[in-house]
């Protein structure tokens, strides 16, 4: 007697960063035929710190990738407070198996996404350089357009992008709604000098304004500045006109301010 079974659902995942992978693990090993899309030409490696505490660490051995993870880390050994003179005057180490401001597991996001990645099962189909331009959802199903042209039939669409999402606003234009916290924050890459440590030292200064920087496991220091401001688009701007406002804000803050300018 021949057996007939059901097909697989299909199920689409856009995002292939942090949350994409590990959704597609998961349902994959729930009996969804999954395909993973990424806009991207190839996996993206850039990015900056991401600490995984509470539940993303048990997601993290639930995969079974907790090993090559803990290989991987930044380096960092723990959180100071310091003055404007670079004196720490509030000191919390990293301690394993638990969370301060510096967690047990710190790790790039490059880095990261490409564990997960590698982890996927044979059976998850990763696709690059493609992307959704349109859906129609029905009682059965979802109808999408990509940007290649080509169109495919879904039984379920999860969006796992970032704040900016385009599919989001594609597909719940009415729904998605941005709320801005008055703080706009500014991330970079710094040569190391020989006088830095791997502690992420954290400067607040007057006015709302904060900077700090990390080591990382690339040779480099990552350095971060924000800034309490009004709703003023500062990141639709030109990227030169983005750092003439950092400049502006930071005129004075004290501390290696000026260095990371």
């Amino acid at each position: 007697m021949t057996e007939n079974r059901r097909p697989r659902p299909r199920v689409l995942v856009t995002g292939a960063s942090i949350a994409g992978p590990a959704v597609a693990w998961g349902l994959d090993r729930a009996g969804y035929d999954v395909t993973l899309l990424e806009r991207s030409a190839e996996q993206r490696t850039t990015g900056q710190n991401i600490d995984i505490r509470g539940t993303g660490r048990e997601i993290v051995d639930r995969m079974g990738i907790r090993d090559v993870v803990m290989r991987n880390l930044t380096g960092e050994d723990g959180t100071r407070y310091v003055d404007e003179d670079g004196r720490p005057y509030a000191v919390f180490p990293r301690t394993e198996g638990e969370d301060g401001p510096t967690a047990e597991i710190e790790i790039l996001r490059g880095r990261f996404a490409g564990i997960l990645v590698d982890a996927l099962p044979a059976g998850v189909e990763l696709r690059y350089g493609d992307l959704l331009v349109g859906a129609q959802q029905d009682a059965s199903g979802v109808d999408v357009e990509f940007d290649s042209g080509a169109r495919e039939r879904f039984d379920l669409v999860v969006v796992a992008e970032g704040r900016s999402s385009r599919t989001r606003r594609i597909l719940f234009a009415e729904e998605t709604e941005l709320r801005d916290f008055g703080v706009s924050i500014a991330y970079g890459t710094l040569d190391r000098l020989p006088a830095d440590t791997d502690a992420w030292d954290w400067y607040t200064g007057t006015r709302g304004r904060v900077a700090s920087i990390r080591p990382d496991d690339e040779g480099t220091i990552r350095a971060s500045m924000s800034f309490e401001s009004e709703p003023m688009g500062v990141e639709q701007l030109p990227v030169e006109a983005q750092l003439e406002v950092l400049r502006a804000r930071f005129r004075g803050a004290g501390w290696q301010t000026q260095r990371i300018l």
